[in-house]
C-alpha cells in the first residue's frame, strides 16, 4: 500500500514509529510491530469511518479480505495495522469503537445505532451517575475502571458510546464530563475577560488544579471556543 514506508527506510523511521499491536481480547496481533508514515493512520481511520458509515445499519461482519480490497491495504498487514490504531484518541477512532469492533475474522461493524451490552449498560448507568455528582472534579477514567472492577477497554467503549449519545463528553483519553457539566464548561469559557486569563486563572476561577485546567483548556482551544495567545487563554 502506498499508506506504508518504503522497506528502505524503515530502519530510519522505526525508533520513532514502531507500535506494539495488541489485539482487543489481549492477545497479541500476527505482528508484533508495524511502521508508517505518520499521516497514514489517521488516513487510514478516515477511509475507515467513511466505509463503516456507508454500511447497513443491521450488524455485519466485513472480513479483512474485504477490508484490505476497499482501503487498498495489503489484508496480511491490515489486521495488526488496524489492531495498532484502534485505540488512538481521535474524532475517527471513537465513531469506530462505539460503531464497530474488531474480530479475528474482521471488522464487525453496526453503523448508525448505539447499543450496549447487559455488561456495558450496568457500567453505563454506573458511570454516568457518578460523573454527574463530580461536576468539573471527575476521577481519571482509568481510576473509574479500577473502582468499578472493570477493564478499562471496556469503560473506554461504554464512555466512546456515551459520547456518541450525548450523555456525556469526551474531554481527553483521560477525562469525561458529564453533559451539564460540559456545559458548565463552556458558560465558563464563554465568560472570560477579553483580555484572557492564564491557565493558573482559568483553574483559580473555577475552582480547579491543573490536573483538569490544563486539559479543559486544551479541550476548549480544540472546540475553537478559546484561542491561546501566549500564555493567555482568550475567547474565540
Amino acid at each position: 500500500s502506498d499508506l506504508l514506508l518504503p522497506e528502505r527506510d524503515i530502519v530510519r523511521e522505526a525508533e520513532a514509529s514502531r507500535a506494539l499491536c495488541t489485539a482487543t481480547a489481549g492477545e497479541k496481533a500476527p505482528s508484533p510491530s508495524l511502521v508508517w508514515r505518520s499521516d497514514a493512520g489517521n488516513a487510514l481511520l478516515v477511509r475507515l469511518r467513511a466505509l463503516v458509515a456507508r454500511q447497513p445499519r443491521a450488524e455485519r461482519l466485513i472480513s479483512f479480505d474485504r477490508l484490505g480490497r476497499e482501503l487498498e491495504v495489503r489484508s496480511r498487514l491490515l489486521a495488526p495495522w488496524l489492531h495498532a490504531l484502534w485505540s488512538i484518541a481521535s474524532p475517527e477512532g471513537a465513531y469506530l469503537r462505539a460503531h464497530a469492533r474488531l474480530d479475528r475474522a474482521g471488522l464487525v461493524v453496526h453503523p448508525g445505532t448505539v447499543s450496549f451490552t447487559a455488561e456495558e449498560q450496568r457500567l453505563a448507568a454506573w458511570l454516568v451517575e457518578l460523573l454527574q455528582g463530580a461536576g468539573l472534579s471527575p476521577a481519571r477514567l482509568r481510576e473509574y475502571a479500577k473502582q468499578y472492577g472493570a477493564r478499562p477497554d471496556l469503560l473506554e467503549r461504554v464512555s466512546v458510546k456515551l459520547a456518541e449519545q450525548g450523555r456525556v463528553v469526551r474531554i481527553s483519553p483521560d477525562f469525561a464530563l458529564h453533559h451539564t457539566a460540559a456545559d458548565e464548561l463552556h458558560r465558563a469559557a464563554a465568560a472570560l475577560p477579553r483580555e484572557g486569563v492564564t491557565a493558573a486563572g482559568f483553574g483559580k476561577a473555577l475552582g480547579l488544579s491543573r490536573k483538569y485546567s490544563i486539559p479543559y483548556l486544551e479541550y476548549l482551544n480544540a472546540q475553537g471556543v478559546v484561542r491561546r495567545d501566549g500564555d493567555l487563554h482568550v475567547p474565540a
